[in-house]
């Protein structure tokens, strides 16, 4: 196979496992960064087996994984108790599992792999533009790089290019996010599960246990709380005491763990996107992750489908090497199978668990409730959650 030139905007998730990807196959590889360090963005996630495939594809899985938390079932429920919805891996298969990890920790092992395998980095870029004919990269202070092969576009939910480059049909701010932060488990009483309280559409809380982190050894729990985008004011202004009170109201052992934050720039507001395209690509230029497909976190699967979109991108032009556009349309057309799905059930889903809706929480939790018994649709939310589920299948 013939090397090419590639430029990759974007040192997310995406950008960097297909940066590795493509470079462990041989072609010169740039990847270009707004920042003038590269740092991890969020507190935890969780990995699901199609993001864990795509990170043993890697060589870096192992590595992740000493550090991160072993996830069985995702289990939710209501303030008096009453489960509502109870996903357990082990129905999947033994061997099926999530991880929860620490951003930092799946960061820093694929910074350290870029940085190891000598990609070349553009740091403190600006991408003004991308010429998706002659493959230019221009950015601050009127520098440009080119002509590459292909320019991989990778640089997020906010992407600043993806309307210029590819035409959105929408790509619109979903009007709640959540609020994130990190807190010491030393008991490890979030292990084993991602679990989760509701009350009605307006109130999700959240536990995920993550590992040990980016540095340490104690574990450490991602805890969230969703809010609307324009509450965040509000929410600094009452403080860090009567988030944790109205926290314990609902759930006393996540309150317990909300009073151990001290500092409330250690809590991040997430601002969530969703984005509908034309296109994926435009001449040379392809779009990956979530500047390609960004959703809500309901599902929680943006970072794997970032992850699996750069693997899958070299896979592609490794199996038709010397004919691009056939890779590329090829590329397209296996990632849509996925990624409608995931769009589908995540704008489904969105409203009945963030909403202020009257009355939509009670018919969630009717509604999922009764899905338990089913078989048939249990097997499906399991493939959903695990990334198996397709359009088509």
């Amino acid at each position: 196979m013939s090397a090419r030139r590639i430029a990759i905007i974007g040192s997310g998730m995406g950008g960097m496992s297909c940066a590795l990807a493509l470079r462990q196959q041989g072609h010169e590889v740039t990847l270009f960064e707004r920042f003038s360090t590269p740092r991890p963005v969020g507190a935890g996630l969780l990995l699901q087996p199609t993001g864990q495939a795509a990170l043993r594809e890697l060589g870096l899985l192992s590595k992740i994984e000493a550090a991160s938390a072993r996830v069985d079932q995702l289990i939710g429920r209501d303030p008096s108790g009453r489960i509502i919805l109870d996903l357990a891996y082990g129905r999947r298969g033994t061997d099926v599992y999530g991880l929860g990890v620490h951003r930092g920790v799946l960061f820093n092992a694929l910074y350290d792999e870029i940085r190891s395998m000598g990609i070349d980095q553009v740091l403190d870029a600006d991408i003004e533009s991308v010429d998706p004919e002659k493959g230019i990269v221009s950015y601050s202070h009127g520098c440009a790089m080119g002509p590459f092969d292909l320019v991989v576009v990778a640089d997020g939910a906010h992407s600043r290019l993806r309307e210029r480059l590819f035409g959105s049909r929408s790509s619109s701010l979903y009007k709640w996010g959540a609020l994130w932060t990190v807190v010491a488990d030393p008991e490890n009483q979030c292990a084993g599960a991602l679990r989760q309280v509701y009350d009605k559409a307006s109130v999700m809380i959240g536990l995920l246990p993550v590992g040990t982190g980016p540095v340490g050894h104690t574990p450490q729990c991602a805890l969230f709380w969703s809010l609307p985008i324009d509450a965040e004011p509000q929410w600094k202004e009452a403080g860090l005491k009567a988030w944790s009170d109205r926290i314990a109201r609902y759930w006393p052992e996540a309150g317990n763990m909300a009073q151990t934050v001290e500092n409330p720039d250690g809590v991040s507001l997430a601002i969530y996107r969703d984005t509908r395209l034309n296109r994926w690509r435009c001449g040379r230029a392809i779009l990956i992750g979530d500047a390609a497909h960004a959703t809500s976190p309901q599902l929680g699967q943006g970072a794997n489908l970032a992850l699996v979109d750069g693997i899958a991108l070299a896979q592609a032009l490794e199996k038709d090497p010397d004919d691009m556009e056939l890779a590329l349309d090829a590329f397209v057309r296996a990632r849509l199978r996925l990624v409608r799905w995931t769009r589908i059930m995540s704008r489904l889903l969105t409203p009945a668990f963030q909403s202020s809706v009257p009355g939509i929480g009670i018919a969630r939790n009717l509604s999922l409730r009764l899905a338990r018994r089913v078989p048939a649709f249990d097997q499906l939310m399991l493939r959903t959650l695990t990334g198996e589920q397709g359009f088509w299948r």
